[in-house]
């Protein structure tokens, strides 16, 4: 009898356990998903513009984080845009002005710092969409990134080297200057950067067109400049490297070509040397994103069209799994 009892006992503590186990398994999930969320809209983007005294934009300023290196410049009509995070400082610096420090808030703000007539407007990353991306003067990469992609998760032995940013990122250049994707555009987002390829022509297998109409989609231009076509009928894609320790899901925002296509051909030509030296940390990963694009006939716009393949089926044809396996 007492030993009946025992084993019941011991069931009773068994099935206690398990219980407290799954209550806590759940309640340290719900934890990190809140601390991912909060960690990522953390992050805004500042959208600014500067002009003289009388209302004249002015390209050419500076614009910088307080204490980093990162930063950017206006447009020819005075515009900028950076990414910032809660407590960042922005220096403000032009040729003839005294530096200005610009303290940053949570609302739209007009100054005036030292002679430069400043507008500042914010908004959160997680709600940029296609159409501001198409419509901003400069480089913006909305994070999360714009739906209607296929990605793949790189196997963090390919970066078992690295310690930093910078050396994860010239692992990637290696890859893609082998396969021929010699122009780049990178982009700030939360904790990494975002590394795009021009889009390209390929085949229907996924294989790329090793001729001169390959990148020829973003030579041939539209008599008002302002629109691109396809030389030819077909398949069209674009990588995007997204490196960072955020997790992330689409967007919400729908993508589409001009987006797409403004992305591929604007950003800085090299990583800032701030995001270069950061440590990669264990829960750094690379994710790449593929958008695939359709033309329906010869000198016609592009569309984004649902992936035909699977990131990791492009990465195969493209030869660049197998330029990053390469050690």
């Amino acid at each position: 009898m007492n030993k009946e009892l025992g084993c019941q006992m011991n069931k009773v503590v068994l099935i206690k356990s398990i219980l407290l186990s799954v209550f806590i398994l759940c309640v340290y999930n719900i934890k990190v998903r809140a601390q991912n969320s909060y960690q990522v809209s953390d992050f805004n983007v500042v959208v600014g513009k500067i002009t003289d005294d009388e209302g004249n934009p002015l390209p050419g300023v500076t614009i910088r984080i307080k204490g980093k290196t990162i930063g950017t410049v206006t447009d020819g009509g005075g515009n900028f845009v950076i990414y910032v995070k809660k407590g960042d400082e922005l220096i403000v610096s032009f040729i003839g002005y005294s530096a200005s420090e610009i303290p940053l808030k949570d609302q739209p703000a007009s100054l005036n710092a030292n002679g430069l007539k400043i507008t500042l407007n914010y908004k959160n990353i997680l709600h940029v969409s296609g159409e501001e991306v198409r419509e901003s003067p400069i480089n913006v990469f909305p994070f999360p990134p714009l739906s209607g992609y296929t990605l793949a998760v790189l196997d963090n032995e390919i970066f078992d080297k690295t310690e930093t940013l910078g050396q994860m990122d010239k692992v990637l250049i290696r890859a893609l200057t082998s396969g021929g994707y010699d122009e780049r555009s990178y982009f700030i987002i939360p904790d990494g950067f975002a590394l795009v390829t021009r889009i390209e022509s390929i085949t229907d297998d996924g294989s790329s067109i090793f001729n001169s109409e390959r990148f020829a989609i973003n030579e041939l231009k539209s008599p008002t400049f302002s629109d691109f076509f396809a030389p030819r009928s077909g398949l069209f894609r674009m990588f995007a490297f997204i490196v960072t320790n955020k997790p992330f899901n689409p967007s919400l925002k729908d993508a589409d070509f001009e987006a797409l296509k403004k992305l591929s051909r604007v950003g800085y030509n090299i990583l800032p040397s701030d995001l270069a030296n950061k440590k990669k940390g264990k829960d750094y990963f690379c994710t790449v994103l593929v958008y695939e694009f359709v033309s329906t006939k010869p000198n016609s716009k592009l569309t984004v069209q649902s992936a035909h393949l699977t990131a990791y089926e492009h990465l195969q044809r493209s030869k660049l799994l197998l330029k990053l396996n390469s050690k």
